[in-house]
């Protein structure tokens, strides 16, 4: 980010809340280039104090390196005058008033490898801040709160009686030595915000040696700062590669930045009311703990696995931190299995604020209603993961002033609501986490246990955490080991008082966003003994246990309003358990007795089961036959008569080439209370071109069929906010188009279509995995298309 002095600042609002907060500095010398020695000299940096002992010590003259030109003159008869001259050059005269800025700033210690006394120098001229320098090689560390300790690594003029390390490789076999100041360092680096000031390339392998010696330790502070004045790319390249945040400036706009900035006194917010344990970020302590081993495997991201610190955080989180620090609303999306609930925990544990900071999991209008009675006026930073659950939730949130919102959703869900939070005007942040990039996947491989680890890095298409890790285990993610367990207990249900069925239904059910409830379970079983449903639910964990002599606990009981619910480990799972049902007969029964059995008012949260329930997707792969797919979804009908419903109807039968009767459906979605629903009239424009695009042309009727889904798909982006959908199928329906009758027939659209995609890139209602799509789509319009007919 660039600000009104050209000073660049990666994640510049972290940076700032660090000032306010508390940041260690590690200085080097290009920090006290704005002071003198007593000959009124300013202070050199490497190379110009390389050319002054070359003049006072000839028999360096040949040296080009500073660290070999001490470590000799150390070594050789003349290392008292050299040390004396270092004494004398680096005691500290004048300096310039800008120094004083840093009063400002809370500094929790300094590192330095300047031999100077300028720090000292400007505090003991200070009557601005409370605060003082404690030097630790004259009192060890202080733990007053007003003492800002002074860790001078290389040792320092004002104790020239002690050892100057003034050699790289002194520096760095002091790092790995158990010194006192360089332990402190190495909490201070791995942990603290920090800022590097007054360092060149030239000293990297200081920095080197810091930041590669931690054993197996994951890096993972992302506050952390460098100051580079003039940098070139490589450089950049270098610091970014350890995960430094650049900030390219010269030690004078340093300065003056800090004289510039807003800095509010930091105050931890006390909270006033008592909030339900539900709301409150855990406590470390107050969580159990579970071997960090099965996260690897596919568990639920636990608060234990958080606060060990041993699961990576990707760049991601650098980036939304800095987002958050910019106080405003965030939404961020990704695709299932992206790491979305883990990284708001990271989140929500880690940052640092004021502000009290609390988690609701797809909260409703009651919920909100109640807790905002809760906050009152409290300032807050609430993170909400299934954000868009209930949209008027999210809306009711973000009226609110004093709480911040940092929501979480997938990226389906937030591109099918996007155009209602621009309708409202809503002010909000996006973000899409669905793909990491290379250094993250270094680091979550680096970070697998070695008992799991296959042993070898392999190349990887999809590029999440979930492919990541499922492609560099030895033993089988959980998505895996429950395929198995599907199959075995599809082979065994007859036996066993069909197990398996109940276990499919608590996975449809939860994949499609809600828990299974007791009461849920007694509809389906058609069973009032109480006994006999808590039996048949503890069969199935005893059944996995029997199977694989390990208990994967796929059921998690939660307790909302004195009702107890049930659900597999997480919605991913439930799903991909859905898609690889072994046995469609025992799919069919299982749906066909739910939709029997099981009324709405009996699901929670029925508003977001529907919107999976009854897709057309999980309908066209059970029910391979036609007839029996109609029959199911004549009973949805009873449970869910809508245009919604009768939509998906309407695709099924298309996927099963009977046009006609999706048609019919598609006619009946239409007219249903006489709505016009884009969606609808984009699923209208899909199957009359679908069913018109292989057909053979006799009369040209098929053509104009065609133009008239595109002209349908051109009404639908010019009136309905959600257009990047209608955007990308008209994309996909033109470059078909073209294939089949060839360039005069879509002439007049092409030009249109890569307009669209090329607004639909740039918007804010579009998610990462649909702009990729549109690129694409773009890209074949132009190569196929455009070029060739230019």
């Amino acid at each position: 980010m660039e600000d009104k002095m050209n000073i660049h600042i990666d994640e510049k609002n972290t940076f700032d809340n660090a000032l306010k907060t508390g940041i260690s500095l590690f200085l080097g010398s290009g920090f006290s280039v704005l002071s003198k020695d007593k000959q009124g000299k300013t202070l050199p940096c490497g190379y110009e104090l390389l050319e002054e002992l070359k003049e006072q010590f000839p028999k360096i003259k040949s040296f080009n390196d500073l660290s070999k030109a001490s470590t000799m003159l150390e070594r050789s008869i003349e290392k008292d005058k050299f040390k004396q001259y270092l004494t004398n050059r680096f005691a500290i005269d004048t300096y310039d008033n800008l120094y004083k800025n840093m009063f400002r700033i809370n500094i929790k210690n300094i590192f330095s490898t300047n031999i100077d006394d300028l720090i000292f120098k400007i505090w003991t001229n200070n009557n601005q801040s409370q605060q003082h320098i404690n030097n630790t090689l004259n009192r060890g560390e202080s733990n007053d709160p007003l003492a800002i300790n002074y860790f001078p690594v290389h040792g320092c003029v004002l104790n020239s009686d002690r050892e100057y390390i003034f050699s790289n490789i002194k520096i760095a076999s002091a790092y790995l030595s158990q010194n006192g100041s360089w332990e402190s360092l190495k909490l201070t680096v791995s942990n603290e915000p920090i800022l590097f000031w007054g360092w060149s390339f030239n000293d990297s392998d200081i920095i080197e040696a810091i930041y590669s010696n931690r054993g197996k330790m994951v890096d993972d502070n992302i506050k952390k700062w460098i100051v580079l004045c003039n940098p070139e790319e490589p450089e950049i390249e270098f610091y970014r590669s350890l995960n430094f945040s650049i900030i390219i400036a010269d030690t004078k706009q340093m300065l003056e930045y800090l004289g510039e900035i807003s800095l509010v006194n930091y105050e931890k917010a006390k909270n006033k009311n008592e909030i339900p344990l539900q709301y409150q970020v855990p406590l470390s302590a107050n969580e159990p703990s579970y071997p960090v081993e099965t996260f690897f495997t596919g568990d639920i991201p636990r608060w234990s696995y958080i606060y060990s610190d041993q699961i990576v955080k990707t760049h991601h989180y650098k980036k939304i931190t800095d987002l958050i620090y910019s106080k405003k609303n965030i939404i961020v999306i990704g695709i299932p299995a992206s790491g979305k609930t883990t990284l708001m925990r990271q989140l929500a544990s880690n940052i640092t604020s004021e502000k009290q900071k609390h988690i609701l999991y797809a909260p409703t209008t009651e919920e909100i209603d109640k807790y905002c009675k809760l906050v009152e006026n409290e300032k807050v930073m609430l993170f909400v993961d299934d954000c868009l659950s209930d949209y008027n939730a999210l809306v009711q949130l973000t009226k609110k002033n004093n709480i911040q919102v940092i929501g979480f959703e997938r990226d389906h869900r937030y591109e099918s609501i996007a155009y209602q939070l621009i309708k409202n005007n809503l002010e909000f942040e996006l973000y899409d986490v669905s793909e990491i990039n290379e250094q993250d996947i270094t680091k979550i491989i680096d970070s697998i246990p070695r008992e799991i680890y296959s042993g070898k890095i392999v190349e990887i298409k999809d590029k999440t955490i979930f492919e990541t890790i499922r492609k560099h285990t030895k033993v089988s993610v959980m998505e895996d080991r429950f395929e198995n367990i599907l199959n075995d207990l599809c082979k065994q249900n007859e036996n066993n008082e069909n197990i398996a069925e109940l276990f499919l239904m608590i996975s449809y059910v939860h994949s499609c966003g809600v828990p299974v409830s007791y009461d849920i379970i007694y509809s389906y079983l058609e069973e009032h003994d109480y006994n006999v449903v808590y039996d048949k639910i503890k069969n199935i964990g005893k059944l996995i246990t029997d199977c694989y002599t390990k208990d994967f606990n796929f059921l998690g009981d939660i307790s909302l309003d004195d009702q107890n619910y049930y659900k597999c480990r997480t919605r991913y799972l439930a799903e991909l358990i859905i898609r690889k049902v072994p046995k469609y007969k025992l799919m069919r029964l299982m749906l066909n007795k739910f939709v029997e059995r099981v009324p709405p008012f009996k699901i929670c949260r029925y508003d977001i089961f529907k919107r999976s329930a009854f897709d057309a997707d999980i309908v066209t792969k059970y029910f391979t036959k036609y007839e029996e797919g109609i029959e199911f979804y004549q009973k949805c009908l009873y449970i869910e008569n809508s245009a919604f419903m009768y939509q998906q109807i309407a695709l099924y039968a298309s996927r099963k080439l009977k046009y006609n009767d999706a048609f019919r459906w598609i006619d009946k979605a239409k007219n249903f209370k006489k709505s016009n629903i884009f969606s609808i009239r984009n699923t209208h424009a899909i199957i009359l071109f679908y069913a018109n695009i292989n057909k053979e042309d006799e009369d040209g009727s098929v053509v104009t069929t065609l133009h008239q889904s595109l002209e349908i798909l051109k009404d639908c982006y010019e009136n309905d906010l959600r257009r990047g959908f209608h955007a990308l199928k008209f994309g996909e329906f033109i470059l078909k188009f073209y294939e089949r009758y060839g360039y005069d027939e879509v002439e007049k659209y092409v030009e249109t279509a890569k307009e669209w995609l090329d607004i639909e890139i740039k918007s804010k209602s579009n998610g990462n995995t649909s702009i990729k799509k549109m690129r694409q789509i773009k890209k074949e319009l132009e190569k196929n298309i455009i070029l060739p007919n230019s």
